[in-house]
């Protein structure tokens, strides 16, 4: 009777006769005392399932109030009533509203239903709930700039049943079915929710360890269907920034790889960036970064008035809603989202150019970390070597390792542009950072083979073994340059590695020339007479034959070399 009477009733008197409902709903059975308790109970029992039917049917026309009681006197109940209720007409309201109001798994089979109902409010209010419903299992809180959605939205008002027990596997897969099934239906309601919900369970691709991975990720990675489709509408379409932090994650996956490309390219609002700035680090999958040289790059010409002082027209910069931050959208992101932009944009670049556009802000930045990863995605070594004399120790430290042959196991080949290199080399020994300074006396030496040191001996090794007709050419030419102290150096490199019999030419040469000159180099030519030494007595004495006092003392060691 009371539930007759809830339909037709208004006021004060819907507000009783609901009251009394809950009443009825509360009222625990195994109170009853006295004879006839067993059918007294039963009674109780079919009246108590007929309040929480009641309830369910008529929960639109129940006052706001009074709900949060009647949650409570129905809490465990909903699963007797859910499978056996008519949903037609004023119930489908009522059931979509009461889904919003409780977020009880329970509903979710009657969700996807409704949203193809011809009443629009019953319509709206399904798609939201399932909407809380996939907010209310989302690992973290729900932020409405995430999720695009007004921060008023019915399906963010708090759950108004506070007891509400936690979730099973098998409720989180009914879920999961549910999104299914409106994404499979999406054509005919185009509720933008069921997007939002089916992005939300979506949270990362599944572990390849992970045997049960459900409906939806079937259909994200390619499983025939409207539910597919819906996702991958829901990827490249949905203006709000959770869709591109999804895209991001599930770029690798070849069935809605495309979708992904599309959305990617896109950054409307801050907040598309920061959402995937801060998984950066992703980048470094292979797959990931593979997938992402194929998002589009826009540039727009630099307005005549933006130019810099004694700039030429023409330049160019990124598009303000480009994949990567220009230089207006870096100043507001946080130092945490700019630390990812040199890596993210180095995946997104390959090309030179548009990657200069995207460094070139984050070079001056305050942040020693920002500058270290755009001096490391940096084009070409050489752009390496301003970062060397950097503030920052790591930075420095990290540039003058990247910009010099430090711990690269280089061959050692002696080049024409060495010269430059020693030079630069030797300007790091003016650095304040005491790692700088020590790279600097390693690559003087390095690149000085007849210095004498260690590393000037295997560098010479490794030019010898690397290129020996340009290792003799550096010995000749350094002994031909008219200064005995780098001849005799280059001279004595030559016999400490073993590399006197490819220079032996070289030595019977200086000998004979300065037998032949008026004024004879005896520093030299001892040296040259003593480098044979290791290789046999006869080669010495060819050298030593015609000097007269310049025959040098050798030892048997010396014969074994």
């Amino acid at each position: 009777m009371l539930a007759r009477a809830m339909g037709g009733a208004e006021g004060l008197e819907r507000s009783a006769f609901a009251a009394e409902l809950v009443e009825i709903a509360a009222f625990d059975p195994a109170a009853i005392r006295g004879l006839g308790r067993r059918k007294a109970i039963e009674a109780a029992r079919s009246a108590q399932t007929a309040a929480v039917r009641a309830l369910a049917e008529h929960w639109v026309e129940i006052p706001r109030p009074l709900r949060p009681l009647a949650l409570a006197a129905c809490r465990g109940r909903w699963g007797h009533v859910a499978t056996g209720l008519e949903i037609s007409g004023p119930v489908a309201a009522s059931i979509a509203e009461l889904a919003l109001d409780t977020a009880d798994p329970v509903w979710t089979a009657l969700l996807a239903p409704l949203l193809g109902s011809g009443e629009s409010h019953a319509s709206s209010a399904a798609a939201q709930a399932l909407l809380a419903l996939a907010i209310r299992v989302a690992p973290e809180p729900a932020d409405p700039a995430m999720l695009g959605v007004d921060a008023r939205a019915p399906a963010l008002r708090p759950i108004l049943d506070a007891a509400a027990e936690a979730w099973t596997a098998e409720q989180f897969m009914d879920l999961h079915r549910a999104v299914h099934g409106a994404l499979d239906s999406f054509e005919h309601h185009r509720r933008k929710e069921a997007l939002l919900a089916g992005l939300l369970l979506l949270e990362r691709p599944p572990r390849p360890c992970q045997t049960t991975n459900g409906p939806l990720v079937a259909a994200a990675r390619g499983e025939r269907g409207g539910a597919s489709e819906a996702l991958r509408t829901a990827f490249r379409r949905a203006r709000a920034p959770i869709a591109r932090q999804r895209a991001w994650l599930w770029l690798r996956e070849e069935g809605v790889a495309a979708a992904c490309i599309d959305r990617l390219a896109r950054a409307p609002s801050l907040l598309d960036h920061a959402v995937v700035l801060r998984l950066g680090h992703l980048a470094l999958a292979p797959a990931r970064a593979r997938q992402a040289a194929l998002v589009p790059i826009a540039t727009r010409p630099t307005p005549g008035d933006r130019l810099p002082p004694g700039a030429a027209p023409g330049g160019r910069r990124l598009h303000p809603e480009g994949p990567v931050p220009d230089r207006a959208a870096l100043g507001q992101l946080d130092v945490v989202a700019r630390r990812q932009v040199a890596r993210l944009a180095a995946s997104l670049m390959p090309d030179a150019a548009a990657l200069a556009l995207a460094l070139d802000p984050l070079l001056i930045d305050p942040d020693g970390l920002v500058r270290l990863g755009a001096m490391r995605v940096l084009p070409g070594i050489d752009a390496a070597r301003d970062f060397c004399f950097d503030g920052s120790a790591a930075v420095a430290g990290a540039a003058a390792t990247r910009a010099t042959s430090c711990g690269l196991g280089e061959s050692g080949r002696l080049r024409a542009g060495d010269a430059a290199r020693r030079r630069f080399a030797r300007s790091l020994l003016r650095s304040p950072h005491s790692r700088v300074r020590r790279m600097g006396e390693e690559e003087t030496a390095r690149l000085t083979p007849g210095a004498g040191s260690p590393a000037a001996r295997l560098a010479a090794r490794r030019a010898l073994e690397s290129d020996p007709s340009g290792f003799v050419d550096w010995v000749r030419d350094t002994v031909r340059g008219g200064e005995t102290a780098a001849g005799v150096a280059a001279l004595m490199t030559s016999r400490r590695i073993g590399a006197a019999g490819a220079v032996e030419p070289l030595l019977l040469a200086v000998v004979r020339d300065s037998l032949a000159s008026d004024l004879i180099d005896s520093r030299l030519t001892a040296t040259a007479i003593a480098c044979p030494r290791g290789y046999s007595l006869a080669a010495q004495h060819r050298c030593a034959g015609g000097v007269s006092g310049a025959t040098p003392r050798f030892s048997g060691a010396g014969e074994r070399g």
